[in-house]
């Protein structure tokens, strides 16, 4: 069974462009949800394959996303989770074809993992125990937020 990584995620730009995102994440896979496979299509599911294209080894539900519109720009935005990591990889692939997109995400699983993606801007932690009592929360702010949006520093202080 997977450790679930925990993603929250907007997808920003010209409207036909995400429009024909959400749509094809809509009909992805066989009638499922399938974000990533619109993303960067990988066709039949290979553990390898989506591991190597997507940074995860499955595809991720829209139960937590939505798709709003407004004038020519469109928005994908909500949470999900991915199995073991975030798909960064994904992500890359998909801005390197579209580089008009914005991806603005942060990720967390458990007490391990613990990050931001921007396109220029990423940030990424582990070994969140040894950050936490090492100083981080007060001398990094990325950090310090991302501690306090996913309300991990309890599991953090009592974690093994």
């Amino acid at each position: 069974m997977a450790n679930w990584c925990d993603n929250s995620i907007t997808i920003s730009g010209p409207k036909d462009i995400i429009t024909e995102l959400w749509k094809s994440a809509q009909t992805s896979q066989k009638g499922e949800f399938g974000l990533l496979e619109a993303m960067v299509p990988i066709g039949e599911w290979d553990y390898d394959i989506a591991v190597e294209a997507w940074g995860t080894k499955w595809d991720v539900s829209d139960e937590g996303l939505e798709l709003s519109i407004n004038g020519n720009q469109a928005e994908i935005k909500g949470w999900f989770q991915s199995a073991w990591s975030p798909p960064i990889d994904a992500y890359n692939s998909y801005l390197a074809v579209y580089p008009e997109v914005d991806i603005h995400a942060t990720y967390n699983e458990g007490v391990n993992l613990l990050g931001q993606y921007e396109k220029e801007k990423s940030v990424h932690y582990e070994d969140l125990k040894s950050l936490f009592y090492g100083g981080a929360m007060k001398d990094d702010k990325t950090f310090f937020r991302l501690v306090g949006d996913y309300d991990i520093e309890e599991d953090i202080e009592n974690s093994e």
